[in-house]
């Protein structure tokens, strides 16, 4: 039997509850309908959790069927008490009309836009609810609805029993929400609104008003709610909201939501949130789940941000965590040079990089070595990321001493940490200021942004800066004159003696053991 919308619908586990599903599936199976689903708009941006309500109206789409996205610019004022605890902050009209606008867009990422049968319908709620006359609605559509009833739904039985404060502007949301189906179904026709399961109470008051009102047979259904396999709700990562706006959440990070999906989830979210055949997706069980995951969050990244972001997230990941290099579309956090200078403590880096909500969920990371800088794990929550951490663009390398001249001190001097390439510039381990490590005669190569360059154009660059008037110190050494100097701080050179000798006792210290 060839599958149609509702049969898909319960396939891809987006089925949750039906006012009559048998008259319904008859109905769409003759008839191309109109179908809505009611969004407010509290923020700019819509995120994963009302993914699953966008891929019901794409699948409507599919099977030829028009849907219509109510955009909740009158409720908005209102705000709507399903699964709040307390009253929703009230927004501006200038605000909620720049959301709208906003969440617009992105829909029409998400659906098809040229079929003049199956393009979206886009309706904000505001044009007739911002219009009644109070007395006439009363009388009209309050009439329908009894306060007994209206007690018994979740929105409001939560709140009174929890002893929290619920407004008469609120209590009348789900009168509001029942009136907008009615408008709907008058002038566009529709016939079935779709929602979320905490949304059931709400549409059958609307399919109830219907009937009342006019005497006519629409439906109602509704989607489960979606939960990860943790149980927290879908949505929200460790670093905050999903969101499908493309100026608030970088290709990247949404391609790494999808692609950290829990195990148990992986199945599950390819049937409910990419457009893969559910043959396709049977075919693809016995893969390896890391692969399954890869192909994921590339169907979920595709849809919203493109293929080729898609891709290119793909690589960024493997550049990152395969090959161990730096990929081109990771995520950045810009920090100003005195912010580090004094160093900054490693979770208070994490958690001002969105990188973690918690500072103990920081210490956990780190306890369970989940955090590396410059490929280094960090095993104490006392880390400080500082300026040695960062590489000031030109490194250089200490190669191929004589042997009368050990380079030991200078290459495990701190603050190096690496052998192999050290940053230029640097910072004093006790002072903080920072100093330049540039020996000429033993620095052998040079690289920039990480490509070899020509060490003799950097040394002729630095030997005109530090040969500037207020750079250099001339001494003129006399019998028994004593010299304490700083060498992270010091270049020194001889002067030509001609016939005379020179003897000069040199003692270097530890900065750490005599400096506390």
């Amino acid at each position: 039997m060839e599958d149609s919308f509702l049969s898909e619908f319960k396939k891809r586990n987006y089925f949750n509850q039906c006012t009559n599903s048998g008259e319904l599936e008859q109905l769409m199976n003759k008839n191309k309908i109109r179908a809505y689903i009611g969004f407010d708009c509290t923020s700019s941006s819509l995120h994963v959790g009302s993914l699953l309500q966008i891929m019901c109206l794409r699948l409507l789409q599919k099977y030829g069927h028009q849907p219509i996205v109510l955009l909740g610019g009158g409720t908005t004022r209102i705000g709507d008490p399903s699964g709040k605890e307390m009253t929703r902050k009230i927004l501006s009209e200038k605000v909620i009309e720049k959301n709208i606008k906003n969440i617009e867009k992105v829909f029409k990422i998400f659906l098809k836009t040229k079929n003049k049968k199956t393009k979206p319908i886009f309706i904000n709620n505001y044009k007739w609810l911002g219009k009644l006359n109070y007395i006439k609605f009363l009388r009209e559509i309050g009439k329908h609805f009894t306060i007994n009833k209206m007690l018994s739904f979740d929105s409001v039985k939560m709140r009174l029993e929890r002893e929290q404060s619920l407004s008469y502007m609120e209590f009348n949301y789900m009168i509001l929400q029942a009136y907008d189906f009615l408008e709907l179904n008058k002038n566009k026709n529709c016939l079935m609104q779709i929602g979320g399961s905490d949304q059931w109470g709400n549409i059958v008051n609307g399919v109830e008003l219907i009937k009342r009102h006019s005497d006519k047979q629409v439906f109602g259904l509704t989607t489960p709610l979606i939960t990860l396999a943790s149980g927290s709700k879908m949505g929200k990562s460790e670093k905050g909201a999903i969101w499908l706006d493309q100026k608030l959440l970088p290709a990247y990070d949404y391609w790494q939501f999808w692609r950290n999906t829990d195990d148990k989830d992986v199945l599950r979210f390819l049937q409910m949130f990419t457009d893969l055949s559910l043959e396709k997706i049977e075919k693809l069980k016995n893969k390896n789940i890391n692969q399954l995951k890869i192909i994921l969050a590339n169907e979920a990244t595709s849809m919203l941000h493109g293929k080729a972001s898609a891709v290119k997230a793909e690589q960024t990941a493997k550049n990152t965590f395969e090959k161990k290099s730096v990929g081109t579309d990771l995520p950045t956090l810009v920090l100003k040079k005195k912010q580090v200078i004094n160093g900054i403590n490693i979770i208070d880096l994490v958690t001002s990089a969105n990188l973690s909500n918690s500072k103990s969920e920081v210490r956990r990371m780190i306890k369970n070595k989940g955090i590396k800088v410059n490929n280094e794990t960090i095993e104490s929550d006392k880390f400080s990321i500082s300026l040695n951490n960062f590489g000031h663009g030109i490194y250089g390398s200490i190669e191929e001493a004589s042997d009368d001249n050990s380079l030991d001190d200078y290459v495990r001097m701190p603050p190096h940490q690496d052998d192999e390439r050290m940053p230029t510039v640097n910072v004093h381990p006790v002072g903080g200021q920072e100093f330049l490590y540039w020996q000429p005669p033993l620095t052998q190569k040079a690289w920039k942004d990480g490509e070899p360059i020509d060490v003799n154009v950097l040394h002729e660059k630095y030997k005109k800066v530090l040969e500037r008037t207020k750079y250099m110190k001339d001494i003129v050494f006399r019998e028994g004159d004593f010299l304490i100097m700083d060498q992270l701080y010091t270049l020194h050179r001889r002067s030509h003696i001609v016939n005379k000798s020179r003897e000069l006792w040199r003692v270097a210290f530890d900065y750490t053991t005599i400096i506390k």
